[in-house]
């Protein structure tokens, strides 16, 4: 019900919990981006095939349902570029996956 009622709103719903975002995706690579008013966070997320990666997963309808974190940004001014004064990187612990599945309501 919140997601919905944030659909319905725009962007300018007032809902406590819930940021908005954008994400772009170039080949296996994701990048999200989530913003409030004090700070900015980015998520680099890599799509992997499950069945040829990991050794689990052998469905037909479709071998990429895993997602692997590789890198976790913050930034108080929204800029991800390396030369940015007050860009920190998270360490991020190895081996950390994702999975997602499909829903036939989206």
């Amino acid at each position: 019900p919140r997601f919905s009622k944030m659909l319905l709103h725009g962007y300018g719903s007032k809902d406590k919990w819930g940021v908005w975002g954008r994400y772009q995706i170039k080949k296996d690579v994701v990048r999200v981006w989530a913003s409030q008013d004090w700070h900015d966070v980015c998520f680099q997320l890599k799509v992997i095939p499950s069945n040829k990666v990991l050794h689990y997963d052998t469905s037909e309808k479709g071998v990429c349902t895993t997602l692997e974190l590789e890198q976790h940004m913050s930034s108080a001014s929204g800029n991800f570029e390396d030369d940015s004064y007050d860009l920190h990187k998270y360490e991020i612990p190895d081996l950390r996956y994702f999975r997602f599945l499909r829903d036939r309501r989206l």
